[in-house]
C-alpha cells in the first residue's frame, strides 16, 4: 500500500500525503492534486491519481552508448559499449505466461457462456471476462513498468547516455 485512505463522506477521500512520500522516495514532489474516480464497466473499482512532479535529474553526458534487441522469450537483450558495464537481459516468459493464462481462461469462460441458460449467469459469466481483461492489463503494466524501471536504473549506473532500440517489421511473424 502506498498510502493509508480515509472515507470521510461519499464523495470525498483523504490521502495521506506524508506517508505517500516516505514510500516514493525523496525524489518525487507531491502536488496538492489528487482524486479518485471510478473505473466504470469494464474495470471494477476506483482508481486514485495523485500528482508527482519528479526532480530535474542531470543528463548523462560520458558518451557511452547501448543497444537493445526486442524479443517474445527475452524480453530485451541490452548491451553497452562500456566495458565494465555487463550485458543486460530481461526475461519476457512471464509475459508469455500471462498471455496463456488469459488465452486459456478466457476460452473456458466463453464456453462456459455459450452452455449457459440463464441470463443472470450469462451476466456474471461476462462480468468475470471483464474482470479478467482487466487483471491481464494491470499485471502486463506493472511487469513492463518495473522492467523498464530496472532497466533506465542499470543503464544510468553503467552511464549510458544514449539507448538504440532496434526496429524489426514483422519481428513476431514465423515463429
Amino acid at each position: 500500500r502506498l498510502a493509508t485512505l480515509q472515507m470521510s463522506g461519499r464523495a470525498t477521500v483523504t490521502v495521506n500525503y506524508d506517508q505517500l512520500h516516505a514510500q516514493l522516495g525523496s525524489h518525487y514532489q507531491s502536488d496538492a492534486e489528487g482524486k479518485l474516480t471510478p473505473r466504470g464497466k469494464k474495470d471494477f473499482g476506483y482508481e486514485v491519481e495523485v500528482k508527482y512532479i519528479a526532480k530535474s535529474v542531470e543528463p548523462i553526458t560520458s558518451g557511452f552508448s547501448a543497444g537493445c534487441d526486442i524479443g517474445v522469450n527475452n524480453l530485451a537483450a541490452v548491451v553497452t559499449n562500456n566495458k565494465a558495464a555487463k550485458p543486460i537481459l530481461i526475461n519476457g516468459r512471464p509475459l508469455k505466461a500471462m498471455n496463456a493464462f488469459y488465452n486459456k481462461r478466457l476460452a473456458e469462460l466463453q464456453a462456459e457462456k455459450e452452455s449457459c441458460q440463464s441470463k443472470r449467469g450469462k451476466k456474471r459469466i461476462q462480468r468475470e471476462i471483464e474482470q479478467l481483461g482487466t487483471n491481464r492489463r494491470h499485471k502486463i503494466r506493472d511487469f513492463l513498468h518495473k522492467a523498464a524501471r530496472i532497466l533506465v536504473q542499470q543503464l544510468q549506473e553503467a552511464g549510458v547516455s544514449h539507448l538504440v532500440i532496434g526496429k524489426n517489421l514483422e519481428w513476431k511473424q514465423n515463429l
